[in-house]
């Protein structure tokens, strides 16, 4: 079996560059337009994928090839490989379909001996010695090795005597078709005006002027008659065929297709209103208007996609009125009905949408019920159920989604049973078990989202494994992996996200290995980055994730380098760019933190002016403004760092007042107030952030209110109550701040209890669970923190916080042993702290528990410095009225006043300790205006 047009075989020590490239110009050259490529040659860096069992592999695809392509070099013919290959080709093959290329050295044939002037230096494998009986045709491409340009007119002619070779072509024919079929996509589309301009002033005007005799003649109307549907039929067969054809032609500008597919679409009206036209001509016209519906959403014009959709429905309708029972008419009704509910989707009218996804879906049901064995309608069904899954996903209403996506699912399931063979129907059922796995992740439901993913990735596989050139397949492939990384991600299990991710990346990086030129996989390459990146910036690994963001970035550039006018390809840079800006402000490097999101924040402004009535592009702008906000708060520029967020909340305001049926802009509102309160908060005005946290904060309770199923915007209204507690801790209205934690433990133990194994979740609860304990010691209620501090939420072995928190708690409500251990487990992180060791020994004298060796182990681990001298106290090593005395001393007077109050405070201890209690009450009176420097409140 013959599968690749040529093999190539190089030494990768000096030529992988240059064979990449010429891979690609051979098998380009004389390509049609329509047509990727026009030879398909192996080598193994792009169609070769890892395995243990590299020959046999590289066996078969040299039993598979028609021509062998040798990069002659000094470094191939020392390759036990290269020579390998030859010999598998002389011995199977032979050395007519064997073609040279020299990248390096002197080759130069010997007439006397015929055969290769063989030396030291000769560039070709040993294997070849004395195998030619005449002077074969070699090129020389030793100019290119290190710098090889596809564009450069004299590297495409040597490789044009290879690419000749294989097309059995001479190779001046070879080249002049590549310049006709370079030429062939505009003339097509030039033709095509062509041809409307000649359908409109013949068929037009032969049509009405054939008319007008009508009265002359019976026959002559009856050609007339003819004249006319001839010429419709031929318009909506041009409209139809430019918009399938010119979809996504390479080379076409979409403008001059759109303005083609506009004319075309007008001479279609125009010769249907001349006359009396036949039923199958209006079903013709429908036909064309769907397809153009498609193109010109894919161009961006959603307003003429939803037109020429609605007037395909029209026209459809009316037919049916006269044969409700033509099943091929109502199956173009039910296209008509999907198209206008992407273009509604596409305008933001989500309701609207689903109800022409649920007219679609009704029609199919019907014509299934007719006809259950038609594959074709049945396929069609699961497309329409997909579409209502994902319309109601859009609104959140995963429920329901859920059960439209199993609808399709048991459809596909019974119509891959029934071709076990088609590929086209494993994709198609592979995309709805991913689809399927994204709601069961969206609900929590982790495990089985897995299992789907998982699922549907092995169709995928089986699917590429079968036709290896798939590129739909090899796409199903990345997303399976994706997703499944995705989801291992929300179950905190991040290293077999890691390994799941960059199995896709290695996936996409193969692709465009193979094809340099695929842009949209350049940019799902791009995807990959990203996400790894965000990963592993979650895991803590700052150097690697900015590495990854900055290869990324680098894609990113490259596109836009390619085409500079393509809005996606500078967004996707733009994003890159935020990202890095991200790490580097994780890695306190605030000043290049800030050149990159001023970067960004250019990119987005340049597309937000191009395309004005992008939406997305002012929401991306509007992050970058504030993310400016973040950078210059870090570097404590206070009201630089407020005049950013202020833009934010501008440029936010502005997409809400347009688009207010959209609750994502009323998030990123209360973001950009979100962001205020931080900087206020910095700043030290702690009521003017209070109010920003509290304005942030309403705005997420209306807008949780109304979308309760969106767990993340659950998550961030919790955090803005933590926030609230924060600033009222600050200001020292502890009890309000107990409320705001409550409020906050509340929401996220919501969000938890259906998600259960979202490690983010888990994460936010036990910073909120802290907090809250720490706020009811300092309003007196110990019972109540040691509640919170049972939950039964998994708290890491050194969480000194948790430790202390709970520590204090015990003590205070007299579990003194409990909180001994708890303070022990710090002291053992933390031993040069003194206050821990004063309050490990408090605790173990109310536990009654002898601590005479572990103070005085303790004491001398700690520096001598204050309250040093308090513990050398406890340890037996002084007095009451020496540890008093060294209270006196300190650099400044609020320095001296505050250990003087501790030293009341830890000698009144002593003292109830001893049953001292007069003495006791009025030093721990004296201490009593001042929280010590561990921040305990004044209870014992």
């Amino acid at each position: 079996m013959v599968f690749y047009d040529g093999f190539i075989s190089y030494s990768h020590a000096k030529d992988k560059p240059i064979a990449s490239k010429l891979q690609s110009v051979v098998q380009k050259l004389g390509k049609p337009w329509y047509r990727r490529r026009a030879l398909r040659l192996f080598r193994d860096d792009t169609s070769l994928s890892a395995t243990p069992h590299l020959w046999p592999t590289i066996e078969q695809a040299l039993g598979q090839s028609r021509f062998l392509i040798l990069l002659a070099s000094p470094e191939a013919a020392a390759s036990a490989w290269v020579n390998k290959e030859v010999v598998y080709w002389l011995d199977h093959k032979g050395e007519e379909t064997l073609l040279i290329a020299v990248t390096s050295g002197d080759l130069a044939w010997d007439n006397t001996a015929g055969d290769f002037a063989w030396s030291e230096s000769t560039p070709l494998p040993p294997a070849l010695k004395g195998r030619f009986s005449a002077e074969p045709k070699w090129v020389d491409l030793c100019a290119y090795r290190d710098d090889a340009d596809k564009r450069d007119a004299k590297f495409t002619e040597l490789a044009a005597d290879l690419a000749a070779a294989i097309h059995g072509t001479p190779k001046e024919d070879l080249l002049s078709q590549e310049v006709r079929q370079q030429r062939r996509a505009l003339t097509l589309a030039w033709s095509a005006a062509a041809v409307l301009l000649l359908l409109a002033v013949s068929a037009t005007a032969a049509g009405i002027l054939a008319y007008r005799a009508q009265r002359e003649a019976v026959e002559q109307r009856t050609r007339a008659e003819r004249t006319l549907n001839a010429a419709t039929e031929t318009a909506n067969g041009l409209v139809r065929d430019i918009a399938v054809r010119l979809r996504n032609v390479a080379g076409v500008p979409s403008t001059l297709v759109k303005d083609i597919l506009d004319r075309a679409r007008k001479l279609q009206d125009q010769l249907i209103s001349v006359g009396e036209v036949s039923l199958e001509l209006r079903r013709s016209q429908s036909l064309a208007l769907n397809e153009s519906s498609v193109t010109l959403a894919t161009l961006g014009d959603v307003k003429g996609a939803l037109a020429a959709a609605e007037q395909a429905q029209a026209t459809l309708q009316s037919l049916l009125a006269v044969e409700p029972d033509n099943t091929e008419w109502e199956r173009a009704l039910a296209f008509s009905k999907s198209h206008i509910g992407k273009a509604l989707e596409s305008l933001g009218k989500f309701d609207a949408a689903l109800a022409a996804y649920r007219e679609a879906v009704a029609i199919l049901q019907t014509l299934v019920a007719k006809n259950p064995g038609n594959s074709a309608w049945q396929s069609q069904l699961s497309g329409a159920y997909i579409d209502v899954s994902d319309a109601l996903k859009l609104q959140s209403n995963l429920d329901e989604a859920l059960a439209a996506v199993r609808g399709a699912l048991s459809i596909r399931q019974a119509l891959v049973a029934k071709e076990p063979d088609n590929t086209d129907r494993q994709l198609d059922l592979s995309a709805n078990l991913v689809r399927l796995g994204g709601i069961l992740q969206k609900l929590g439901r982790l495990d089985e989202a897995l299992a789907t993913f998982r699922e549907g990735l092995v169709l995928a596989q089986a699917a590429v494994k079968k036709a290896p050139d798939n590129l739909s397949a090899r796409d199903m492939v990345w997303g399976g992996h994706s997703s499944i990384g995705a989801a291992l991600k929300d179950q905190g299990k991040f290293d077999e996200a890691l390994s799941a991710l960059r199995d896709a990346h290695g996936i996409a990086q193969a692709v465009v290995e193979m094809d340099a030129n695929n842009t949209d996989w350049q940019r799902t390459l791009l995807d990959s980055d990203e996400k790894i990146g965000d990963l592993l910036a979650l895991m803590g690994k700052l150097d690697e994730a900015l590495t990854v963001y900055r290869e990324a970035n680098a894609t990113a550039k490259a596109l836009v380098a390619k085409d500079p006018s393509n809005v996606n390809f500078q967004r996707d840079l733009a994003v890159s760019t935020v990202h890095i800006g991200d790490m580097l402000i994780r890695q306190d490097k605030f000043d290049e933190a800030l050149v990159a999101y001023h970067e960004s924040k250019a990119l987005f402004e340049d597309l937000a002016a191009k395309v004005p009535s992008n939406a997305e592009f002012q929401e991306s702008l509007a992050f970058a403004t504030y993310r400016i906000g973040d950078g210059l708060t870090r570097l404590r520029k206070f009201e630089a760092a407020l005049a950013a967020n202020r833009e934010c909340v501008a440029i936010t305001k502005g997409l809400v007042e347009k688009y207010p049926a959209n609750l994502s802009w009323y998030n990123d509102l209360a973001l950009c107030h979100t962001k205020i309160g931080y900087a206020y908060e910095a700043s030290g005005k702690l009521d003017e952030a209070l109010s920003s946290f509290r304005e942030a904060r309403s705005i997420r309770v209306t807008i949780t209110k109304k979308d309760p199923s969106n767990n993340w915007w659950q998550r961030e209204l919790a955090v803005c109550g933590a926030s609230i507690g924060d600033v009222l801790m600050g200001l020292n209205r502890f009890d309000e701040a107990v409320t705001a934690y409550q409020e906050s433990f509340t929401t996220l133990k919501t969000i938890l209890a259906k998600e259960p194994n979202n490690a983010l979740w888990q994460t936010g609860l036990r910073l909120v669970i802290k907090s809250l304990a720490n706020a009811l010691l300092y309003v007196g209620k110990p019972e109540q923190a040691l509640t919170y501090l049972d939950d039964p939420v998994h708290f890491a072995t050194g969480d000194t916080l948790f430790l202390w928190n709970r520590g204090r708690a015990a003590l205070y409500e007299g579990r003194a042993a409990a909180a001994a251990d708890d303070i022990a487990a710090i002291v053992k992180f933390n031993p040069s702290i003194s206050f821990l060791v004063l309050w490990l020994h408090i605790a173990r004298v109310r536990a009654g528990q002898d601590d005479k060796d572990e103070i005085n182990g303790s004491l001398w681990k700690l520096p001598i410095d204050w309250p040093w001298r308090i513990v050398a106290f406890y340890a037996g090593l002084g007095t009451p009225e020496t540890a008093m005395d060294a209270g006196q001393f300190g650099a400044t007077d609020i320095e001296r006043r505050s250990r003087s109050c501790d030293a009341n405070f830890y000698v009144g201890v002593y003292q109830i300790e001893k049953g001292a209690l007069a003495e006791a009450r009025e030093l721990l009176y004296q201490s009593s205006g001042s929280l010590t420097r561990s921040g305990f409140p004044n209870r014992l």
